[in-house]
């Protein structure tokens, strides 16, 4: 089958349409999809003792404390991916929030940033892969052609 040729003045107005009707759209779905993605790759992380850019966290300076780095309760881990009290978990039609809320995890922001003046590291748990926000690029724009569809 032969594609019809584009009238690019027609085209122009389409694309202004397709700006119109996609400014308004929700995407509910797609982004409650990029959610679960994002939650999944933070217990990736901590399970695996990474950040999200794939990179070990410092060891420990005490060997032999019998807990995994940042889950010595668990309530960090739990509060991180949505299971535990302090979770943040924000999902509007065009956009997702997550993280942990400093009033019921206080020390989650240090452990995350790290703090020089109390000589502790960044290992940061909180944040996607660039794989997994690729797949969610390619989720959010297999939705949105559907507005080219005529």
């Amino acid at each position: 089958m032969a594609a019809k040729p584009i009238d690019m003045a027609k085209f122009g107005d389409h694309l202004k349409e397709v700006g119109k009707a996609i400014e308004g759209e929700e995407m509910a779905s797609v982004m409650a999809e990029s959610y679960d993605a994002i939650v999944q790759n933070v217990r990736d992380n901590f399970t695996s003792s990474v950040t999200p850019g794939g990179d070990p966290w410092p060891e420990r300076k005490k060997i032999g404390d019998g807990h995994p780095l940042l889950i010595e309760s668990g309530d960090l881990l739990q509060a991180s991916t949505g299971g535990g009290s302090g979770h943040i978990k924000v999902i509007e039609p065009r956009a997702v929030e997550m993280g942990v809320s400093a009033d019921s995890i206080r020390h989650a922001a240090t452990h995350n940033f790290g703090d020089p003046s109390r000589n502790i590291p960044s290992r940061e748990y909180l944040g996607a892969s660039e794989d997994t926000l690729e797949q969610i690029g390619e989720e959010i724009a297999k939705d949105g052609e559907r507005f080219f569809v005529q």
